[in-house]
């Protein structure tokens, strides 16, 4: 890397940050899209639990 002249040092440094952050943003929404199914889910499946519950009291 020594031979490289300095900005175009800089420019691969700078290209190199910016798919970086771009890794970074893709890997935080999908991380909160698969919190939010999570939640989804779960909640989904207490719903159908205390209704099972329920019949089974009743039966």
């Amino acid at each position: 890397a020594k031979d490289q002249p300095k900005d175009e040092r800089r420019a691969s440094v700078r290209a190199a940050r910016m798919s970086l952050r771009t890794e970074l943003r893709t890997a935080r929404m999908e991380f909160r899209t698969a919190r939010k199914d999570y939640r989804t889910a779960r909640r989904e499946a207490n719903k159908q639990f205390r209704a099972a519950l329920k019949s089974a009291r009743t039966a």
